[in-house]
Protein backbone atom coordinates (compact mmCIF):
# COMPACT_ATOMS: atom_id res chain seq x y z
CA UNK A 1 0.00 0.00 0.00
CA UNK A 2 1.17 3.40 -1.04
CA UNK A 3 0.63 5.81 2.04
CA UNK A 4 0.03 9.65 1.46
CA UNK A 5 0.12 12.54 3.63
CA UNK A 6 -2.38 15.97 1.56
CA UNK A 7 -2.17 18.93 2.75
CA UNK A 8 -4.13 21.59 2.16
CA UNK A 9 -5.66 24.52 4.10
CA UNK A 10 -8.89 24.72 1.86
CA UNK A 11 -11.36 21.73 3.66
CA UNK A 12 -12.97 21.27 0.02
CA UNK A 13 -10.31 20.40 -1.80
CA UNK A 14 -8.50 18.44 0.87
CA UNK A 15 -11.93 16.50 1.54
CA UNK A 16 -11.89 15.75 -2.59
CA UNK A 17 -8.14 14.91 -3.27
CA UNK A 18 -8.40 12.90 -0.21
CA UNK A 19 -11.67 11.10 -0.79
CA UNK A 20 -10.37 10.51 -4.58
CA UNK A 21 -7.11 8.99 -4.40
CA UNK A 22 -7.96 5.59 -2.97
CA UNK A 23 -11.47 5.44 -5.15
CA UNK A 24 -8.86 5.99 -8.17
CA UNK A 25 -6.57 4.00 -7.31
CA UNK A 26 -6.51 1.05 -4.27
CA UNK A 27 -3.15 0.81 -4.11
CA UNK A 28 -3.32 4.07 -2.34
CA UNK A 29 -4.48 5.11 1.20
CA UNK A 30 -4.53 8.39 2.75
CA UNK A 31 -2.43 8.38 6.02
CA UNK A 32 -2.53 11.83 6.83
CA UNK A 33 -4.89 14.70 5.62
CA UNK A 34 -3.32 18.06 6.86
CA UNK A 35 -4.27 21.67 6.89
CA UNK A 36 -1.43 23.64 7.45
CA UNK A 37 2.75 22.81 7.24
CA UNK A 38 3.29 22.88 11.12
CA UNK A 39 1.17 19.55 11.02
CA UNK A 40 2.80 18.33 8.45
CA UNK A 41 5.94 18.77 9.98
CA UNK A 42 4.73 16.87 13.20
CA UNK A 43 3.32 13.76 10.92
CA UNK A 44 6.11 13.50 9.47
CA UNK A 45 7.85 13.08 13.10
CA UNK A 46 6.05 10.27 13.44
CA UNK A 47 5.60 8.48 10.11
CA UNK A 48 7.38 8.81 6.69
CA UNK A 49 4.90 8.35 4.12
CA UNK A 50 5.63 7.41 0.42
CA UNK A 51 3.91 10.40 -0.93
CA UNK A 52 2.71 14.18 -0.02
CA UNK A 53 0.92 16.05 -2.20
CA UNK A 54 0.87 19.71 -0.49
CA UNK A 55 -0.79 23.29 -1.39
CA UNK A 56 1.77 25.84 -1.86
CA UNK A 57 0.74 28.64 0.37
CA UNK A 58 -0.68 27.46 3.59
CA UNK A 59 -1.23 29.02 7.33
CA UNK A 60 2.11 28.38 9.62
CA UNK A 61 4.66 26.52 7.14
CA UNK A 62 4.37 26.83 3.14
CA UNK A 63 4.63 23.83 1.10
CA UNK A 64 7.62 25.10 -0.02
CA UNK A 65 9.34 24.97 3.52
CA UNK A 66 7.76 21.77 4.05
CA UNK A 67 9.37 20.33 1.29
CA UNK A 68 12.43 21.98 2.00
CA UNK A 69 12.51 20.36 5.08
CA UNK A 70 12.00 17.12 3.55
CA UNK A 71 15.05 17.48 1.10
CA UNK A 72 17.26 18.96 3.90
CA UNK A 73 16.59 15.91 6.08
CA UNK A 74 16.84 13.53 2.83
CA UNK A 75 13.37 11.78 3.98
CA UNK A 76 12.56 9.26 1.40
CA UNK A 77 9.49 11.26 0.37
CA UNK A 78 7.86 11.47 -3.36
CA UNK A 79 6.87 15.33 -2.90
CA UNK A 80 4.10 16.62 -5.29
CA UNK A 81 2.96 20.51 -5.90
CA UNK A 82 -0.49 21.31 -5.28
CA UNK A 83 -1.15 24.35 -6.99
CA UNK A 84 -3.56 27.07 -9.20
CA UNK A 85 -2.07 28.69 -12.43
CA UNK A 86 -1.99 31.83 -9.99
CA UNK A 87 0.50 30.53 -8.41
CA UNK A 88 2.39 28.28 -11.27
CA UNK A 89 5.75 30.97 -11.15
CA UNK A 90 5.54 30.76 -7.91
CA UNK A 91 5.60 26.79 -7.87
CA UNK A 92 8.33 26.73 -10.13
CA UNK A 93 10.63 27.63 -7.04
CA UNK A 94 10.40 23.60 -6.50
CA UNK A 95 12.35 23.09 -9.34
CA UNK A 96 15.82 22.93 -7.33
CA UNK A 97 14.25 20.92 -4.83
CA UNK A 98 13.47 17.52 -6.76
CA UNK A 99 9.33 17.82 -6.62
CA UNK A 100 8.25 15.05 -8.53
CA UNK A 101 5.58 16.51 -10.29
CA UNK A 102 2.49 19.02 -10.22
CA UNK A 103 -1.07 19.06 -9.50
CA UNK A 104 -3.27 21.67 -10.98
CA UNK A 105 -6.35 23.09 -8.83
CA UNK A 106 -8.94 22.08 -9.35
CA UNK A 107 -7.80 18.68 -9.73
CA UNK A 108 -9.08 16.62 -12.80
CA UNK A 109 -10.16 12.82 -12.40
CA UNK A 110 -7.75 12.16 -15.30
CA UNK A 111 -4.81 14.03 -14.73
CA UNK A 112 -5.15 12.49 -11.21
CA UNK A 113 -5.51 8.93 -12.25
CA UNK A 114 -2.45 9.65 -14.45
CA UNK A 115 -0.49 11.07 -11.78
CA UNK A 116 -1.01 8.14 -9.27
CA UNK A 117 -0.09 5.39 -12.22
CA UNK A 118 3.10 7.54 -12.50
CA UNK A 119 3.49 7.51 -8.75
CA UNK A 120 3.17 3.55 -8.50
CA UNK A 121 5.88 3.28 -11.01
CA UNK A 122 7.78 5.28 -9.16
CA UNK A 123 7.43 3.57 -5.53
CA UNK A 124 8.05 0.23 -7.94
CA UNK A 125 11.63 1.35 -8.80
CA UNK A 126 14.61 -0.15 -7.27
CA UNK A 127 16.35 3.39 -6.63
CA UNK A 128 13.46 4.33 -3.98
CA UNK A 129 13.38 1.37 -2.62
CA UNK A 130 16.63 1.56 -2.38
CA UNK A 131 16.51 5.40 -0.61
CA UNK A 132 13.74 3.53 1.84
CA UNK A 133 15.47 0.71 2.82
CA UNK A 134 18.87 3.16 3.00
CA UNK A 135 16.68 5.61 5.27
CA UNK A 136 15.16 3.46 7.61
CA UNK A 137 18.52 1.37 8.54
CA UNK A 138 20.68 4.74 9.12
CA UNK A 139 17.31 5.65 11.53
CA UNK A 140 17.21 2.53 13.34
CA UNK A 141 20.50 1.02 13.45
CA UNK A 142 19.35 -2.07 13.06
CA UNK A 143 21.71 -3.06 10.19
CA UNK A 144 24.97 -2.06 12.10
CA UNK A 145 27.10 -5.35 11.39
CA UNK A 146 25.65 -5.23 7.65
CA UNK A 147 26.90 -1.57 7.10
CA UNK A 148 30.38 -2.25 8.56
CA UNK A 149 30.65 -5.25 6.27
CA UNK A 150 29.74 -2.75 3.30
CA UNK A 151 32.41 -0.32 4.50
CA UNK A 152 34.68 -2.98 4.65
CA UNK A 153 33.87 -4.14 1.56
CA UNK A 154 34.37 -0.76 -0.13
CA UNK A 155 37.09 -0.26 1.28
CA UNK A 156 38.98 -2.99 -0.16
CA UNK A 157 37.21 -3.06 -3.32
CA UNK A 158 38.76 0.62 -3.48
CA UNK A 159 42.21 -1.04 -2.98
CA UNK A 160 42.17 -3.75 -5.41
CA UNK A 161 40.67 -0.62 -8.37
CA UNK A 162 42.98 1.85 -7.64
CA UNK A 163 44.28 1.41 -11.01
CA UNK A 164 40.61 1.79 -12.06
CA UNK A 165 39.41 5.05 -12.82
CA UNK A 166 37.03 4.86 -9.46
CA UNK A 167 35.14 6.95 -7.90
CA UNK A 168 31.89 7.92 -5.59
CA UNK A 169 29.13 7.42 -8.37
CA UNK A 170 31.09 3.85 -9.51
CA UNK A 171 30.73 2.75 -6.21
CA UNK A 172 27.48 3.00 -5.85
CA UNK A 173 26.39 1.39 -8.44
CA UNK A 174 28.81 -1.18 -8.07
CA UNK A 175 27.27 -2.06 -4.41
CA UNK A 176 24.02 -0.72 -5.30
CA UNK A 177 23.29 1.82 -3.10
CA UNK A 178 22.47 5.51 -3.47
CA UNK A 179 26.06 7.67 -4.00
CA UNK A 180 24.75 9.88 -0.55
CA UNK A 181 24.20 6.63 0.82
CA UNK A 182 27.56 5.36 0.31
CA UNK A 183 29.63 8.31 1.34
CA UNK A 184 27.43 8.60 4.68
CA UNK A 185 28.08 5.02 5.91
CA UNK A 186 31.36 5.00 4.46
CA UNK A 187 32.30 8.43 6.87
CA UNK A 188 30.62 7.16 9.58
CA UNK A 189 32.93 4.58 9.91
CA UNK A 190 36.15 5.54 8.51
CA UNK A 191 35.50 9.51 9.00
CA UNK A 192 36.52 9.77 5.20
CA UNK A 193 34.19 10.17 2.49
CA UNK A 194 35.07 7.94 -0.43
CA UNK A 195 36.80 9.98 -2.51
CA UNK A 196 39.07 11.02 0.42
CA UNK A 197 39.71 7.65 1.17
CA UNK A 198 40.48 6.76 -2.66
CA UNK A 199 43.02 9.95 -2.98
CA UNK A 200 45.00 9.05 0.36
CA UNK A 201 44.95 5.56 -1.02
CA UNK A 202 46.64 6.79 -4.47
CA UNK A 203 48.49 8.73 -2.74
CA UNK A 204 50.25 5.99 -0.37
CA UNK A 205 50.25 4.00 -3.64
CA UNK A 206 52.93 6.43 -5.22
CA UNK A 207 54.55 6.12 -2.04
CA UNK A 208 54.96 2.34 -2.22
CA UNK A 209 55.99 2.05 -6.17
CA UNK A 210 58.49 4.90 -5.31
CA UNK A 211 60.14 3.47 -2.77
CA UNK A 212 60.45 0.06 -4.32
CA UNK A 213 61.45 1.64 -7.95
CA UNK A 214 63.08 5.73 -7.47
CA UNK A 215 63.36 5.83 -11.31
CA UNK A 216 60.02 4.72 -12.28
CA UNK A 217 58.02 7.65 -14.76
CA UNK A 218 55.48 9.55 -13.21
CA UNK A 219 53.05 8.48 -16.45
CA UNK A 220 53.72 5.08 -15.55
CA UNK A 221 52.88 5.82 -11.59
CA UNK A 222 49.80 7.45 -12.43
CA UNK A 223 48.82 4.60 -14.88
CA UNK A 224 48.57 2.44 -11.90
CA UNK A 225 46.81 4.63 -9.71
CA UNK A 226 43.97 5.17 -11.65
CA UNK A 227 44.96 9.01 -13.21
CA UNK A 228 44.93 9.71 -16.95
CA UNK A 229 47.20 13.00 -16.22
CA UNK A 230 50.57 12.74 -14.70
CA UNK A 231 50.21 15.94 -13.41
CA UNK A 232 47.07 16.05 -12.24
CA UNK A 233 48.49 13.16 -9.91
CA UNK A 234 51.38 15.56 -9.22
CA UNK A 235 49.22 18.04 -7.70
CA UNK A 236 47.47 15.64 -5.56
CA UNK A 237 50.49 14.33 -4.39
CA UNK A 238 51.72 17.71 -3.34
CA UNK A 239 48.56 18.74 -1.95
CA UNK A 240 48.45 15.68 0.34
CA UNK A 241 51.75 15.45 1.24
CA UNK A 242 53.87 18.86 1.01
CA UNK A 243 56.34 17.52 -1.33
CA UNK A 244 56.39 17.23 -4.94
CA UNK A 245 56.53 13.53 -6.64
CA UNK A 246 60.46 14.11 -8.08
CA UNK A 247 61.34 15.20 -4.87
CA UNK A 248 60.00 12.42 -3.03
CA UNK A 249 62.06 10.46 -6.08
CA UNK A 250 65.23 12.08 -4.96
CA UNK A 251 64.73 11.04 -1.52
CA UNK A 252 64.05 7.71 -2.29
CA UNK A 253 67.17 7.74 -4.73
CA UNK A 254 69.19 9.06 -1.88
CA UNK A 255 68.38 6.31 0.26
Amino acid sequence: MIRVFVAEDEPLILRDISTLIPQLNPNFCIAQSCTNGKQVLLELNREIPDVLITDIQMPVLTGLEVIEYIVSGQLPVICIILTSYKEFEYAKQAVDLNVFRYLLKPVDEKELSGLLKALERETASSEYKNRRREYFSLQTGECENANKKLVYNIEKYIIDHLHENINQQSLAEEFKYTAPYISRIFKKYKTLSPTQFITQARVEKVKTLLEKNPSISVKSIAALVGIEDPLYLSKIFKKETGISISRYKEMMEER
